[in-house]
């Protein structure tokens, strides 16, 4: 049986250009998500999180860890 032991949510935000004109990107992490929590339920908390911000929201990544058994 799998066994999930931690989630953390990342948030990708375009914060604008460089020198060069390339993308900037910045990344928010948050930890201790409830593992059992639904990926709809983490998305629209990404999308919640992501409207305190002045920057554009690039992309929303679900990481879990899980204990493999045999």
């Amino acid at each position: 049986m799998n066994n999930a032991l931690d989630s953390r949510l990342s948030l990708t935000f375009n914060i604008g250009f460089d020198e060069k004109g390339n993308l900037k990107f910045q990344t928010r992490n948050f930890q201790n998500v409830k593992p059992s929590a639904a990926d709809a339920e983490v998305y629209q908390t990404a999308i919640a999180l992501s409207s305190l911000t002045k920057f554009e929201l690039d992309k929303v990544e679900r990481h879990n860890m899980y204990e493999l058994n045999a």
